[in-house]
């Protein structure tokens, strides 16, 4: 997963990932320590998958990141 360098409402670079689906051990760990946030198990391809912790901010499309992720292993396949 690509990290996202700022937050564009507020420019901070305190983001962690959101996470949806039903969370494994290791994410509700990684949720405690505040390394990413859970975002549930209902997912679209608008909702976001980004979180700024200092200003609330969520933004991204589940969809891009589905796409972005498809080209990665695509690009892995051809080496």
């Amino acid at each position: 997963m690509e990290k996202n360098s700022k937050c564009p409402k507020c420019g901070s670079s305190n983001i962690v990932p959101i996470v949806y689906g039903m969370p494994s051990y290791e994410f509700l760990e990684k949720e405690g320590v505040h390394e990413v946030l859970l975002g549930g198990c209902i997912v679209n391809d608008f909702s976001p998958i980004w979180h700024c912790k200092d200003c609330q901010n969520n933004w991204g499309n589940y969809s891009d990141r589905l796409e972005s992720e498809r080209q990665e292993m695509e690009k892995r396949q051809h080496k």
